[in-house]
């Protein structure tokens, strides 16, 4: 992941800066100093609006992955308060949920979050929350007296609002609002630049900033 962020880095910085300095340098007008002064203050204001967007940006990004780590870690509390709730349980009922629990937890790790991981849902993971449910009502029905009934249906209920949420979260993407900011801001920084001289230092500065966004 981080080599990918890299990757666009240099890519963005080479693609950006390199053709600031090859566009600019294909003509040669002379723009007067008021000409460049009004960019200049309007490339001001504009980088400044953008670089506010990107705070937002990064911000619900960094609120998106706060709440997912949150809800990855209910659920993990959840499926362990279940795992200690059968301990010295030997019926076949028990076994039956450890079975199912364990088959949740599998298609969850090997089914689910790749999909997640690229905007698809699983249905299998639902089916197996289901069957994990079904497995606990027999276990809590054959021992209906037994305290550990209230913590096997409860951790269950936290692991179905766990995993809501952590869909939820996996989908939820940043505003196309914000997006289209961000790129008309970046752009129109970048346009600003082209009433002045092409530079070595202008396409460095433009390359750096590239990066950066």
């Amino acid at each position: 992941m981080a080599n990918h962020f890299l990757l666009w880095a240099v890519l963005f910085a080479v693609i950006f800066g390199g053709g600031y300095y090859l566009l600019r340098s294909s003509h040669s007008i002379e723009y007067p100093k008021e000409v460049q002064d009004a960019v200049a203050a309007a490339g001001f204001r504009i980088g400044a609006l953008h670089a506010l967007t990107m705070a937002l940006t990064l911000n619900t990004i960094g609120a998106e992955i706060s709440e997912l780590d949150e809800s990855v870690q209910d659920e993990a509390v959840s499926v362990e308060r279940i795992f200690w709730a059968l301990q010295g349980i030997e019926s076949g009922e028990a076994a039956a949920v450890r079975e199912k629990l364990v088959e949740y937890v599998s298609v969850v790790i090997d089914e689910e979050w790749p999909k997640l991981a690229t905007g698809q849902s699983s249905s299998g993971a639902e089916k197996q929350f289901l069957e994990l449910g079904l497995s606990i009502d027999l276990l809590v029905k054959s021992t209906p007296q037994s305290s550990r009934n209230v913590f096997l249906l409860e951790g269950w209920e936290s692991i179905g609002i766990a995993h809501r949420h952590r869909s939820f979260d996996m989908h939820e993407p940043v505003p196309a609002g914000q997006w289209f900011v961000l790129i008309l801001g970046f752009i129109g920084t970048w346009g600003c630049f082209f009433v002045y001289k092409a530079t070595v230092a202008t396409a460095a500065a433009i390359s750096v900033y590239a990066a950066i966004t």
